[in-house]
């Protein structure tokens, strides 16, 4: 392959109060709760994503979104977290394969900062604060469900196991980390004072069963790339077809069955052009927005032009007959 290229981008987010924020927003933005989309891998509509040259331009980001974060003064803590964050580095990167088009290959890391269970008796919260404690509270319940359902689906391979990822948006959010084609790292903090001990054994108990979920991860390519594949090669076999389909057809005794002949073989060029446009058509679309492939689309927008002029073309030859 070529030279490989590489598209780093970084999001950041909290989940406060059961809802998702945007922490990179204009302040209008920041202040209205993102939509959760897709099936098995959970993706947040209209999250700001950052471009990130190098490791400083991507602290700059993080340091800016932390400014946005929620935080109270409890008995417990003076600068408490009353949400859970999650900052996402995405990796594209682009080689070119064979048959001159780009292949694209994507890599994400989240780094989640979990808030910690809060016992509203020892933190003294009230109103909002004791709000935002149940918050934390259930969604990290529903996170320990998960990690519970995910134990059991490998001690039982064979028995279908339902996994809640549904119960929080927290786990929504982390599915495709939790039980998906990943690799999950989990730091445990705890406390070595006595008053904590049954928190820090609870704590430790949790990281426990995670270590027990396995995930076999795979390089993840751009979903885009099966699609190019396959539009290409239907326009080869389009290609194909039109090569082979003759433009004179041969001389027949009869006049009218050779003129009849004639136009059955260009009305099927015509077809087949067309059809070749409508490709070429889905093949630029599906990839237009990819910065990584600009020069790839741009060919195959030359390519559409010229398959669309040659069906003009012929279509005009057949109304002058």
């Amino acid at each position: 392959g070529g030279e490989r290229r590489f598209l780093v981008r970084v999001s950041f987010m909290e989940m406060y109060d059961k809802k998702l924020y945007d922490l990179l927003g204009s302040k209008e933005e920041r202040g209205v709760a993102l939509e959760l989309r897709g099936e098995d891998s959970p993706w947040v509509d209209k999250l700001t994503q950052r471009e990130a040259k190098n490791v400083h331009a991507m602290m700059e980001v993080l340091e800016e979104g932390r400014k946005y974060q929620h935080h109270r003064c409890t008995d417990m803590n003076q600068h408490s977290s009353r949400s859970h964050s999650i900052f996402t580095v995405i990796v594209e990167s682009s080689a070119e394969a064979e048959g001159g088009r780009r292949q694209i290959r994507l890599g994400k890391l989240n780094l989640v900062d979990l808030a910690g269970c809060e016992h509203v008796k020892q933190s003294g919260v009230e109103g909002d604060g004791m709000k935002e404690a149940t918050s934390i509270n259930t969604s990290l319940s529903a996170l320990g469900n998960v990690i519970n359902a995910l134990n059991k689906q490998i001690k039982q391979p064979h028995k279908p196991t339902h996994i809640p990822y549904r119960d929080s948006k927290l786990t929504r959010v982390l599915q495709d980390s939790l039980g998906g084609n990943s690799k999950t790292l989990m730091v445990a903090c705890i406390c070595p004072g006595a008053k904590q001990m049954q928190d820090t054994l609870s704590t430790l108990r949790f990281a426990e069963r995670v270590t027990l979920v396995q995930n076999k991860p795979k390089i993840n390519f751009d979903p885009k790339d099966g699609k190019l594949c396959e539009l290409e090669a239907e326009i080869a076999r389009l290609q194909d077809l039109l090569a082979a389909a003759p433009r004179n057809p041969p001389p027949a005794q009869v006049p009218e069955v050779a003129l009849a002949k004639k136009q059955d073989l260009e009305e099927n060029q015509v077809q087949i052009l067309e059809a070749l446009a409508n490709i070429e058509s889905k093949l630029v679309n599906t990839g237009a927005e990819d910065k990584l492939k600009e020069t790839l689309f741009k060919e195959k927008s030359a390519r559409l032009d010229e398959a669309n002029q040659e069906v003009y073309t012929l279509k005009a030859e057949k109304i002058r007959q």
